[in-house]
């Protein structure tokens, strides 16, 4: 028995024994297919059919149409023996058969969506993560037929009814990351929320939160700032009184932080410390000032923020220059990538260490491409609360040091290992 394939969220996708078929099926073949598909084991009469798809024909040429299409639809599937027939094709009706050897995607989500329950929270993450790699895009992306008015609405609102589970799925990742203090994570889903809605403020509103609860206050005024243009070049409105409550949240939390930066601990931390490099060269050197943040369970927070830095302080030109298969590396800790390279899909399951390997290696490859016309000098504040995997990044970076025209300086509390690691290995130089 033939195995049947039918992806159709995203671009329409039918394979049969694991070969694409989808080029050998009519545009119209392929609407009946899906429409039979997703309307599974519903009969419905010949004559619906045929007004559907064949609405400005006569009955009598709308019938032959039909006739044509599924004797063509039967050919392509090897649709022959009675017992596994995928298309059941009677006199007046015909309905699709959702066997054993039948596979839909939108089945195939909506099951795990059926079945997933909160009660094992390990389990339930999985399978929202399941269901939303599932989601390749809008349903039948792209789809249109001509003169086909009633079939094109029924894509239409199917599209709209997917696209909310979808939405749906994306909105309690982003919930139960945020919870479980995984902040990046919770920022990723959010962000895709934003690709398919960017005008709901209520987004930019958990994103201002989380971005304040990580201490990163100017990543959250920059999100109030993006949800103001939007609204302002979509619908030329300003945002609701709810949404400019979270600027005072954000003006609060950076008084906050002013007051905290006059302790006396933070005196202490005051010296600064270059790292030696005997290849750089202060010519024209782009400077980069970035903070570190007592912040738990954040790994690659630093580096994510080095990212951003890059992105904001090189063109186009040259970011579009560097390989994509080393931006898909970095896309795994920094979703603005995304507005780079697009259709970035990363579907592999790596073991920690392997992913860390593949990120380290295609950011240092980033930091070696910018850095060889023009040099690039990097102040690390409050060393002490960098997170492990970028700290273990620094390291990597500093025994490769003669690759790079960059320089490190570094603040921070100086009993704290990772200076003492630090000074252990390289040469340090105090301003």
């Amino acid at each position: 028995m033939k195995k049947l394939e039918m992806y159709m969220l995203g671009n329409l996708k039918i394979v049969l024994d694991r070969k694409t078929i989808t080029d050998n099926i009519s545009y119209k073949s392929a609407g009946i297919l899906s429409y039979l598909a997703l309307n599974k084991e519903r009969a419905f009469s010949r004559d619906k059919l045929s007004s559907l798809f064949w609405e400005t024909s006569s009955m009598d040429a709308a019938r032959y149409n039909l006739r044509y299409n599924l004797w063509a639809l039967r050919k392509v599937l090897g649709d022959n023996k009675k017992e596994s027939k995928i298309i059941d094709s009677q006199k007046d009706t015909c309905k699709f058969n959702l066997h054993n050897n039948v596979y839909i995607d939108v089945f195939h989500m909506e099951s795990i969506l059926k079945n997933v329950s909160e009660n094992d929270i390990k389990e339930y993450i999985e399978g929202l993560e399941k269901a939303k790699n599932i989601y390749k895009g809008e349903f039948l992306e792209g789809f249109y037929i001509k003169d086909c008015p009633e079939f094109n609405d029924w894509i239409f609102f199917e599209r709209e009814r997917w696209q909310r589970a979808y939405f749906d799925i994306l909105y309690k990742l982003s919930r139960i990351y945020k919870e479980e203090e995984k902040f990046l994570k919770s920022i990723d889903n959010l962000e895709e929320m934003l690709t398919i809605n960017p005008l709901q403020e209520e987004l930019y509103v958990k994103l201002i939160e989380i971005y304040l609860e990580m201490g990163d206050r100017s990543t959250a005024l920059h999100q109030y700032e993006r949800c103001c243009r939007i609204l302002r070049e979509e619908l030329n409105v300003s945002p609701m009184a709810e949404t400019k409550e979270v600027y005072k949240k954000i003006i609060d939390h950076s008084e906050r932080e002013l007051k905290d930066n006059k302790t006396d601990d933070r005196e202490l931390l005051e010296d600064k410390w270059i790292i030696y490099n005997k290849k750089f060269t202060d010519k024209n050197a782009k400077i980069f000032d970035m903070d570190c943040y007592p912040i738990k369970h954040i790994q690659y927070y630093w580096i994510s923020n080095l990212i951003k830095e890059i992105m904001d302080n090189y063109s186009i030109q040259v970011l579009e220059g560097f390989p994509e298969y080393y931006w898909k590396d970095i896309y795994r800790i920094e979703s603005s990538v995304g507005s780079i390279i697009e259709g970035i899909d990363l579907q592999d399951n790596l073991t920690i260490i392997t992913e860390k390997n593949k990120i380290f290696s295609a950011t240092l490859e980033l930091l070696y491409s910018i850095t060889k016309e023009n040099s690039l000098s990097i102040i690390i504040n409050n060393i002490q609360w960098m997170d492990e995997f970028s700290f273990d990044f620094l390291k990597l970076i500093l025994f490769k040091y003669e690759r790079f025209n960059l320089q490190f300086t570094i603040t921070g509390d100086e009993e704290d290992y990772r200076f003492k690691e630090i000074r252990t290995y390289f040469k340090l130089k105090k301003l």
